[in-house]
C-alpha cells in the first residue's frame, strides 16, 4: 500500500523490499463478489512470469488470498512443503464485516498511541462479537490490551486478564495461530510472568516464518537480556519480511539503543521519520538517544514533538520531563511533575513513569521505591531495567540488584544466547 500512488520504477520498488519479484494486480468489489486479477513480475525481466484472475465471495477472501498463493507457486514451479500447503489450506470462511473490523482494528493498533489502542480494542471486539469463531481477531483483541498495559494506558491489573483471556481463546479456537503463540508469549514476558517464553516465541516463528511481529517481540525479548547481536539480527529480519513497518523500523533503532549504540540508534529512528514524520514512538526513541549523547537541545525537540502527537499521554509526559531535568532545564521538568501530582488521583499513571520523572533528578531513593512499585503493578516496560541506560546510575544499589534478580534477569546472557541457539 505504501507504493499504492507512487510512479517509482518496479527495478527501485523491488531493491527497496529487498525482493526479486513483485506481485501486482487489482482488487474489485462489487456486493457481496470479489475479483483480484494479479501478475507476477520479476524487476530485471521485462513482462510477467505468472498472471491469473479469482473471483469468490467475500466471505471467502481468506481462502482468496491463499488460492492465489498457491497459484503463484505453482506457477514458478515452487514445490511446497507439507507444512506450507497445510498452512495456505487453512483460511476458514469470515463474516465480511468482521474482517472490515479486523482490518481496521489492526490499523488503529500499529498507530501506536492510546487513542489508537482504545479504537483497536473496540473493532477487535467488533469482530469478536460479529463472528465468535474468529481467532485471528481474539489475538489481536490480546495484544490491544497488552499495548495499553505496557504504554501505560491502564493498570495492569485490569488490563492484562483481559488479554490472556481473549489469547487463550484464539488458542482455543486454533492452536497452530503463530499470532496467538506470540501474543500468548509477549503477555508472559512483559507481565513479568513465569511460562516458556522462549519456547512460544519459537513455536509462533515455526509456524508462521514470515510472522514480523514475532520475530519483532523475540527481538526485545533477547535485547532484554542483553543479547543484543541476536536481537539485532532477528530485528532486522523482521524488517527485511515487512519493510513499512513503522513500528518495526522504530525497533531497530530501540534495539541499538539498549545495545549502548547511539549513532546507529539514531540513524534508525530518523529512517523510521522519513517514512512517517508523525510516528510519535520513533520521535521518543530518538530523543532518548539523543540524551545519551548528550545533545540535549535535539532530545528536548524530539520529546516534545512526541508528546504534541498524543496530548495527555504521561508516558510521552514523563520522558519529556526526564530530558529538562537531565538537560538543566530544571524548572520545566518540575512543572511537569506538578501537573502529575495533580492529576494523579483521577488518572492512572504507572509507577515507572513515576521512576523515569525521579530518575531525570537523579532521587535515587524515590525513584527506587517508584520502581519497586512498579513491579508490584507489573509494569512490562520494567523488563528493560537491567540494560535500560536511563537506570544505570542505579546498578550498584542493593535495592536495584535485589529488584533485578525479583525480576528473575539475574540470568546471564551467555545463557540466554546458548538457549536460542540451541532452538534454532
Amino acid at each position: 500500500m505504501q507504493y499504492k500512488h507512487t510512479l517509482k520504477p518496479l527495478q527501485d520498488i523491488a531493491q527497496e523490499l529487498k525482493v526479486d519479484a513483485i506481485v501486482e494486480g487489482s482488487v474489485f468489489r462489487a456486493g457481496n463478489r470479489v475479483r483480484i486479477s494479479a501478475k507476477l513480475v520479476q524487476s530485471n525481466v521485462e513482462g510477467s512470469i505468472w498472471a491469473d484472475s479469482f473471483e469468490r465471495d467475500f466471505t471467502d477472501v481468506l481462502t482468496l488470498q491463499s488460492d492465489v498463493s498457491a497459484a503463484i507457486a505453482s506457477g514458478i514451479q515452487v514445490e511446497l512443503s507439507g507444512a506450507e500447503r497445510g498452512q495456505l489450506t487453512r483460511s476458514r470462511a469470515v463474516v465480511p464485516e468482521a474482517y472490515e473490523f479486523y482490518l481496521k482494528g489492526k490499523y488503529e493498533a500499529a498507530k501506536r498511541t492510546n487513542d489508537g489502542f482504545l479504537a483497536a480494542v473496540d473493532y477487535f471486539q467488533k469482530a469478536t462479537d460479529r463472528d465468535p469463531p474468529f481467532a485471528e481477531a481474539w489475538a489481536g483483541l490480546a495484544d490491544s490490551y497488552q499495548y495499553m498495559s505496557n504504554y501505560g494506558v491502564g493498570p495492569p491489573e485490569e488490563l492484562v486478564p483481559r488479554a490472556k483471556q481473549a489469547v487463550e481463546k484464539a488458542l482455543e479456537l486454533d492452536d497452530r495461530l503463530a499470532e496467538a503463540h506470540a501474543s500468548r508469549a509477549a503477555i508472559w514476558f512483559y507481565h513479568l510472568e513465569g511460562g516458556d517464553i522462549e519456547g512460544e516465541y519459537q513455536r509462533a516463528i515455526s509456524l508462521n516464518p514470515g510472522y514480523s511481529t514475532a520475530l519483532q517481540w523475540y527481538a526485545l525479548h533477547l535485547a532484554s537480556h542483553g543479547q543484543f547481536e541476536d536481537a539485532i539480527r532477528e530485528i532486522k529480519l523482521a524488517r527485511e519480511i515487512d519493510p513499512k513497518s513503522l513500528i518495526i523500523n522504530a525497533n531497530v533503532g530501540w534495539c541499538y539503543y539498549l545495545a549502548r549504540d547511539y549513532d546507529h540508534a539514531i540513524e534508525a529512528e530518523k529512517n523510521t521519520l522519513r517514512m512517517d514524520p508523525s510516528f510519535g514512538t520513533a520521535r521518543g526513541y530518538l530523543g532518548q538517544a539523543y540524551l545519551e549523547k548528550k545533545q540535549y537541545t535535539e532530545a528536548v525537540d524530539e520529546l516534545h514533538t512526541c508528546l504534541s502527537l498524543s496530548p495527555g499521554d504521561l508516558s510521552r509526559a514523563a520522558e519529556l520531563a526526564y530530558a529538562y531535568a537531565i538537560s538543566g532545564k530544571t524548572s520545566e521538568a518540575e512543572e511537569i511533575l506538578h501537573e502529575f501530582e495533580k492529576v494523579k488521583a483521577k488518572k492512572f499513571i504507572s509507577q515507572y513513569d513515576w521512576a523515569i520523572l525521579y530518575a531525570g533528578f537523579r532521587e535515587k531513593d524515590k525513584t527506587l521505591k517508584a520502581l519497586e512499585g512498579a513491579y508490584e503493578e507489573r509494569s512490562g516496560r520494567l523488563r528493560n531495567l537491567r540494560v535500560h541506560p536511563q537506570f544505570a546510575f542505579l546498578r550498584e544499589e542493593p535495592r536495584f540488584k535485589y529488584l533485578l534478580a525479583q525480576m528473575g534477569q539475574a540470568v546471564t546472557g551467555a545463557q540466554q544466547g546458548q538457549a536460542a541457539a540451541q532452538k534454532r
